[in-house]
């Protein structure tokens, strides 16, 4: 089960017993859901791109790229939440619910990280981040 940590040790697992039940990869990229412990885990799966369509060639590099074995260098600061969140003022707003899908995955990927690289005394400030963002655009218009 993943968890949101030690992806790549989750993935050589279930890889192997994929292999062990002679799965192909539509059906590993149909299974691998059932697999994702939590809601918000399951919301970013969702969002990438080859899950839709269960293309495990296309989703496999996804998952890496989002969820992949991380060292101790930043990966995300405060400023990554408001530049993609200005990309999207300047883009004017959301058209599909893919672009939601896709935009959700990525603002939450960044605030989860954020929050939990957080000293504690921070966490609160993070948790606003997201009201304040969209306080700040609907206050423009």
């Amino acid at each position: 089960m993943f968890d949101g940590n030690n992806f790549t040790a989750f993935l050589k697992r279930y890889e192997r017993e994929a292999r062990v039940f002679e799965l192909d990869e539509y059906a590993m990229a149909m299974q691998i859901g059932r697999f994702v412990k939590t809601e918000e885990l399951k919301q970013e799966l969702e969002a990438m791109d080859g899950y839709d369509d269960a293309q495990w060639d296309i989703l496999r590099p996804a998952m890496m790229e989002l969820w992949g074995e991380r060292d101790n260098t930043i990966l995300h600061t405060q400023q990554d939440l408001i530049d993609l969140s200005g990309k999207l003022a300047k883009k004017g707003g959301l058209a599909t619910v893919q672009e939601y899908k896709t935009y959700l995955g990525k603002f939450s990927a960044i605030l989860t990280y954020l929050i939990k690289k957080a000293a504690p005394s921070q966490r609160r400030r993070l948790i606003s981040i997201p009201n304040s963002i969209f306080t700040n655009k609907s206050e423009e218009h």
